[in-house]
């Protein structure tokens, strides 16, 4: 298995697309704008997703999601997710804010 610093569980998910999809989750690990989802926990699935927006309560935009917290994220990327999966990925790094 692949090395992952971010997970999510899919509560709802929506395809907008073939290459986008806005799905409701609960964070698992520390998840923030532009983690890779690489994996589905589950099945081994092979998924390539990356978090281009998180939204709580329809009007808070958030850089980062964390543990057991409950937003809307929207993903870019070929979609086969439904509920119930665990998402496993990384993280981007960090930024210098110097």
């Amino acid at each position: 298995m692949q090395f992952h610093d971010a997970s999510i569980i899919i509560h709802e998910a929506d395809a907008r697309d073939a290459n986008s999809l806005v799905a409701v989750v609960r964070c698992m690990e520390l998840t923030r704008l532009g983690t890779h989802f690489h994996t589905i926990r589950d099945t081994g699935l092979t998924i390539d997703l990356t978090v281009i927006k998180i939204c709580r309560y329809d009007r808070f935009l958030l850089n980062e999601l964390d543990p057991a917290h409950t937003a809307e994220i929207t993903l870019t990327g070929p979609s086969r997710i439904t509920a119930g999966d665990i998402l496993l990925g990384v993280n981007p790094p960090l930024r210098n804010s110097l």
